[in-house]
């Protein structure tokens, strides 16, 4: 509180008696310094706190940034898989279809086959009973000339000898030709005695 008298400047006066005393009795001096103490430390603590508070916000910053920049990223690669998979889909789709077209092919392929193993087995059969028919056609065949050239051999004496010839044992020459012998010349002889032929 200012006295009268005084016109400038601010004047503690202590209302304690003994604060008086001390105030006035050279205790003004250290109670400057330890304010000033007090406030060095206040501002120094202050001026820490405020520059770690600081650094924790920049380092904050810093890891926000981090942070988006491995977002992006990730945002990127998703978007690059996405479009992978989209393609991959797409392929799959194709071999799919490729697949279901190739084995309807593979099925038509197998009935196929099973159409002509069907038709092998029926040519072998055919071909078996063909074999058997000419086996059976050539043994009739062989009998049917053996019975044809006895015939021919049978009926060449009585139709190229004469009496003379066959009392003579002469030999007569003959041929066969279209099925009909003919006496007299040929390829073929004839003993008229006995009956023996080249034939």
């Amino acid at each position: 509180m200012a006295t009268e008298g005084e016109s400038h400047g601010y004047r503690f006066i202590p209302k304690n008696k003994a604060l008086e005393e001390a105030w006035h009795g050279g205790g003004k001096t250290a109670t400057i310094a330890a304010a000033s103490v007090l406030l060095l430390v206040v501002f120094y603590s202050l001026g820490t706190n405020l520059t770690g508070f600081a650094t924790h916000i920049q380092n904050l910053e810093l890891l926000l940034n981090e942070t988006k920049s491995t977002l992006d990223d990730a945002n990127n690669a998703n978007i690059v898989c996405t479009a992978n998979v989209a393609s991959l889909g797409g392929n799959l789709t194709e071999c799919r279809s490729v697949l279901n077209n190739q084995s309807e092919a593979l099925s038509s392929c197998l009935t196929k086959r099973d159409e002509l193993s069907l038709h092998s087995e029926q040519l072998d059969m055919l071909l078996t009973q063909c074999g058997d028919d000419k086996n059976e056609i050539s043994v009739n065949l062989e009998s049917k000339k053996r019975d044809y050239d006895g015939l021919v051999r049978s009926n060449v004496r009585p139709l190229c000898c004469s009496g003379f010839d066959v009392v003579n044992s002469r030999s007569v020459s003959w041929n066969l030709s279209d099925n009909a012998i003919t006496c007299g010349s040929g390829s073929y002889t004839v003993n008229c005695a006995s009956g023996e032929t080249n034939y």
